[in-house]
């Protein structure tokens, strides 16, 4: 109530069998600089991406891509996001073992008219960067491997993330789309190194 910020959009998606499935979206953010405190920037992004699955049998793949484009404050926005993961059922009780890769663009330059990082509107990263919360699917690139086992509806799962930064030049986001390492120390430890 009273932020400022409107988010909006369309979501459609299709399952034509029980193995496959296509989910499409545009989705829209919007926040008017001179509602909540003259901190605030001036935002407007439209995010389109698609999100595909296939579910053959043991394996299961799932893929996802997104666009993004708008202004943020006095900048252009042109950022963009994908992730992919594969998982494969052992016949064992439920074993099964998985990889995903995923990245969201950084920015490159942040003193030039351009923004490249990736907003990831809302944090629901749990899924994708794991449940520490460290990392926001901003300016990453992202490994995992996973372990687990699903006995008699509990599930026990192991998983081990790497994170990198697309540009290291830019900042460094946490779930939250805070700033825990700002660009310019970053730049300025890139220089040294």
């Amino acid at each position: 109530h009273n932020s400022g910020e409107f988010f909006y959009g369309l979501y459609s998606r299709t399952r034509p069998t029980k193995t496959v499935g296509f989910d499409v979206y545009l989705l829209g953010l919007h926040r008017d600089p001179g509602s909540n405190g003259a901190a605030n920037r001036d935002l407007n992004l439209a995010t389109i991406g698609a999100r595909a699955y296939w579910n053959p049998g043991a394996l299961s793949l799932l893929g996802e891509g997104a666009l993004q484009v708008g202004q943020n404050g006095a900048k252009q926005v042109s950022a963009g996001s994908f992730a992919a993961r594969a998982t494969y059922t052992l016949p064992v009780a439920g074993l099964y073992i998985g990889a995903e890769v995923l990245g969201a663009t950084g920015d490159k330059d942040p003193t030039d008219n351009t923004d490249t990082t990736f907003n990831q509107l809302f944090p629901t990263g749990h899924i994708h960067l794991g449940y520490i919360d460290y990392v926001g699917w901003q300016n990453v690139i992202s490994g995992k491997g996973s372990i687990g086992i699903k006995p008699a509806g509990m599930h026990f799962w192991v998983d081990v993330h790497h994170f990198a930064m697309w540009a290291p030049q830019g900042a460094w986001y946490n779930a939250g789309g805070a700033v825990f390492v700002a660009a310019a120390l970053v730049a300025r430890s890139a220089t040294r190194g």
